[in-house]
């Protein structure tokens, strides 16, 4: 009973579209759960060879297996051992230390492009989502430069690719 009467609370603020609760115990479960849902959303659209993740260099989703290989921290594939097929990454959009002479603004724009290249190498059909923090926490604390999200989404949205929110640590 508390579990559906949070879920019912929850939902009550929320917008319409958000009517659905799904409560999990961790960051991690959360993100093992999502590549669950969003394969099995591919495969309800009729496409279930999306199958394919974007994420970050230095992002972190969480340290269980599928979690750790949303992620792009090399210390913890490394301790794996083995990363899964299917996930992939790309450079975190960090002016301090990639931007050289650039603007804050136009590196951003440049991070994103990036993305854009992954999933033309990938093809655009095969991935199945892109997952980011909003502020790269674990990282170094990387806010992204202003841009950046609103040109990864319109990336995604030209591809029909979901767009994952991981805002765990914010």
């Amino acid at each position: 009973v508390p579990t559906t009467e949070l879920a019912a609370k929850i939902s009550s603020v929320m917008p319409e579209r958000f009517k659905h609760i799904f409560f999990t115990n961790s960051g991690s479960e959360s993100n093992d759960t999502i590549v669950r849902f969003v394969r099995h959303y591919w495969k309800l659209k009729g496409k279930p060879y999306r199958q394919h993740f974007i994420g970050r260099v230095r992002g972190y989703h969480g340290s269980t297996m599928v979690a750790a290989n949303l992620g792009g921290m090399a210390g913890m594939h490394e301790q794996v051992g083995t990363e899964f097929a299917g996930f992939h990454h790309v450079q975190q959009p960090y002016w301090y230390d990639f931007g050289g002479d650039k603007t804050p603004e136009e590196f951003g724009l440049e991070a994103a492009a990036e993305l854009e290249k992954k999933i033309l190498e990938l093809g655009p059909d095969n991935v199945a989502a892109f997952i980011a923090e909003p502020i790269n926490g674990s990282g170094g604390v990387i806010v992204p430069p202003a841009g950046y999200f609103e040109r990864v989404q319109a990336i995604l949205k030209k591809h029909d690719i979901l767009f994952i929110v991981d805002e765990v640590i914010c």
